[in-house]
């Protein structure tokens, strides 16, 4: 039995990432589902189906199960224990959570901070748009564990706030 795609709507790491996805939800899609919630997910969800299989069987490889869902209509990856969503697949393109001790050796390698669309023409910041830790991928094979340190990461940090006296 696989587990139940989770995002947090009120966790501040995701918010840039969900601001920009609600403008795009064209089809009025729900906050989050599991992959099998659409006919023919890597087809009909606005991205290059090569992109979906690189976000959802690939990027996934190092993560707990149920972290490949749809958030807003997008294909995507979040923790499944927290809800931070990792990774999204944007059209011709994606963008990943990398922690920022790794930004360094992700941009020698290829990520991007930018990408720019042709049709329409458009450049979009990934740290700007999603917050500080996102990158464009570059189809390198170390991502898989950028992601899951980027995953952890988040993990740490929204499990010290759910602990803490004040979000009680």
């Amino acid at each position: 039995m696989s587990k139940t795609p989770f995002v947090r709507e009120a966790v501040p790491a995701n918010a840039g990432a969900l601001i920009y996805l609600r403008r795009r939800n064209e089809r009025g899609r729900p906050l989050v589902e599991p992959p099998d919630a659409v006919e023919q997910p890597y087809l009909w969800l606005g991205s290059h189906p090569d992109i979906v299989e690189h976000v959802w069987d690939k990027l996934s490889a190092r993560l707990p199960e149920g972290a490949r869902c749809i958030v807003l209509g997008c294909p995507a990856l979040s923790d499944p224990e927290t809800g931070v969503i990792l990774a999204l697949a944007l059209g011709t393109s994606y963008a990943l959570r990398v922690p920022s001790n790794d930004h360094e050796e992700a941009l020698a390698a290829g990520l991007r901070s930018t990408h720019t669309y042709s049709a329409p023409a458009k450049t979009l910041d990934a740290a700007e748009t999603f917050g500080q830790d996102w990158l464009f991928g570059s189809f390198d094979g170390r991502e898989p564990d950028w992601l899951r340190g980027g995953g952890l990461r988040a993990r740490a940090s929204q499990l010290r706030r759910l602990k803490s006296p004040s979000a009680r």
